[in-house]
């Protein structure tokens, strides 16, 4: 054998030796990170609520740093993009929780994408509300494996069909939290040998109200009403869930190597316990925008301490990344904090700074918003704007604002000077992209569409799952953005309802000025879908839908104008629609 072959071995050991120092190599650890969606502050028995019994997550907090201050966005799709990005949501795309303002632009770097590039196995497995297409789904945004949902809420959560890495449906059993939790586990068990990121982005306590049995009649059977029995159920369950998971962590020997987040993504979901606080979910003020926040890396971060200066869910990314030895790209924008040395221990002085949160409804306004630091808390609304004192009065009751009208006027430039920063151009939506070897299928649902005056949602104000009605003129006019990645052949379908006494209507799809016409030929009614909910949603039921193919049509490469219309009706209505599927040939 060539003894220069012997060597090589050698000469490898000597030079890793050389270049690393005296001190044991400690892998990268783990991360977990566990978010709930509408669990407030007041939802847990460790914050005193007088009904609820959530023992797993309250013995974690005896076992973690609690950031007793700690903010998130008033709903759901800002929160998440905050987190996964460590910016303002506003400036990633998100701030809205419906019709594309929840979207997370794909240029926008994420925590799953500087863990991945970082050696780290990523994994989510729950609601993802940042983008039901690729490149701005779980897959497109860093996610290696995923089950769950894009939407912002789903529909049945017993024995649900859900979405797969691949975007292909998934019929699932049993209660849709149990369902993430086993794919969690089975991601941790596969995965333990590596380091990986795994996110758990539960749906509950989110509406529509569904829970098994055992759960509800246990808190029915404390006397409150049926609302807060389900949201107190999906609780529990959700605790018993978490528990699952930090057991799987101590048979797998991963309890020290994994640092484990237990937080919420904004405040509940109805009025109920939340420690006296103001404002509840969509409210800027403390009840609204405050969530419990632990965090446990056993040996590394302190049991049961309590940290109360200010942070947020801008602050994760960087700290986590901090922590796992992984390095932000130079050029990546961060608007959050490394607050890793506080969690480790560090008494040096904290810099006080300013967190913000906006909710101006399903139509973009500047305001409603709010500004916090760790003294005060002002609230912008469109009649008026209030400051409190949030040490001496958590509760906010007592307006300042004459009283410190220097601290009010500061903090509402501030506020100015924010929504400039981080929202200059106002609406501006991320297009819906088409076109990609990733996803050769993209379905764009009816809450994605911009509707003509004539044409209304069937259900709210367009929120995910609603479809279209009133279709019953030339003049409705269905329009949204496309950007097309490669030029090709492109087939079109709809998911539709329309009755035999409706049949005879013909619609169009134009797009760069490209134009194919569809007769609705083929009834189909549709059926609703049994949903075991607790109380009347407001949400729409889900039911069953036609797939009717339209045509197809070469489409160059670029951002389109995408239009459909009824070039003839037949009867009263064209159909109700529910979505266009696009498929790339």
């Amino acid at each position: 054998m060539n003894p220069r072959l012997l060597l090589a071995p050698i000469l490898w050991v000597i030079l890793l030796v050389s270049c690393t120092d005296s001190k044991p190599v400690i892998p990268h650890p783990n991360v977990i990170i566990v978010m709930t969606d509408d669990q407030g502050w007041g939802d847990l028995s460790s914050h005193n609520n007088p009904y609820l019994e959530t023992p797993n997550i309250d013995h974690f907090k005896t076992e973690s740093t609690s950031l007793e201050r700690f903010f998130v966005s008033p709903v759901c799709a800002p929160t998440r993009a905050s987190l996964l990005s460590g910016k303002w949501a506003m400036s990633t795309g998100a701030w809205g929780v419906t019709n594309r303002d929840e979207v997370m632009s794909s240029e926008t770097i994420t925590i799953a994408e500087l863990f991945k590039d970082a050696g780290y196995t990523t994994g989510i497995f729950g609601k993802w509300h940042n983008g039901a297409q690729y490149p701005e789904n779980p897959k497109g945004q860093g996610f290696e494996e995923f089950l769950g949902f894009t939407a912002g809420h789903w529909n049945n959560y017993f024995d649900t069909t859900l979405k797969n890495s691949n975007d292909q449906p998934v019929k699932t059993k049993g209660y849709i939290s149990d369902v993430f939790t086993d794919a969690a586990i089975d991601f941790i068990k596969k995965n333990k040998e590596k380091p990986f990121l795994c996110y758990v982005p539960y749906n509950a306590p989110h509406s529509p109200f569904q829970v098994p049995d055992r759960y509800f009649d246990k808190y029915k059977a404390k006397g409150v009403n049926d609302k807060d029995a389900c949201v107190y159920g999906m609780c529990e369950n959700i605790d018993d869930n978490f528990g699952k998971i930090l057991d799987v962590l101590e048979e797998e020997n991963l309890n020290k190597n994994t640092i484990v987040i237990f937080m919420s993504d904004n405040g509940p979901n109805g009025i109920r316990y939340n420690d006296t606080m103001k404002g509840i979910k969509a409210t800027n003020d403390e009840g609204g925008t405050r969530v419990p926040f632990f965090i446990r890396w056993p040996e590394k971060i302190s049991s049961g301490k309590k940290i109360k200066n200010i942070a947020a869910h801008i602050d994760i990314l960087p700290t986590l990344s901090n922590l796992c030895g992984i390095k932000i790209k130079d050029g990546t924008s961060i608007d959050g904090s490394d607050i890793s040395s506080q969690l480790l221990g560090s008494n040096a002085p904290v810099k006080d700074r300013y967190i913000f949160s906006h909710w101006s409804g399903l139509t973009w306004n500047k305001v409603p918003g709010s500004v916090r630091n760790n003294k005060f808390r002002l609230v912008l609304k469109k009649e008026d704007t209030t400051l409190y004192n949030m040490i001496k009065d958590p509760y906010q009751s007592r307006d300042i604002f004459d009283s410190l009208p220097q601290t009010a006027h500061t903090m509402l430039n501030a506020y100015e000077q924010w929504i400039k920063k981080v929202y200059p151009k106002g609406i501006d939506r991320v297009p819906i992209s088409i076109g990609y070897k990733e996803a050769r299928e993209t379905l764009i649902e009816a809450h994605e569409f911009n509707l003509g005056d004539g044409l209304r949602y069937h259900g709210t104000q367009g929120w995910a799952n609603d479809w279209i009605t009133q279709w019953d003129s030339k003049e409705d006019t269905i329009l949204f953005d496309i950007k097309v990645n490669q030029t090709g052949n492109y087939a079109f379908e709809i998911l539709y309802n329309c009755e035999e006494s409706q049949l005879g209507s013909e619609i169009a799809i134009q797009i760069q000025k490209k134009e194919i016409k569809k007769k609705i030929d083929i009834a189909f009614s549709g059926e609703a879908i049994p949903s075991p909910d607790r109380i009347k949603r407001k949400e729409v039921y889900e039911r069953t839908w036609g797939v009717l193919h339209v045509g197809n049509v070469n489409l160059e490469k670029g951002k389109h104008t995408f239009k459909i219309y009824a070039t003839s009706v037949a009867k009263d209505s064209v159909m109700n629609l529910k979505a266009i599927k696009i498929k790339y040939n």
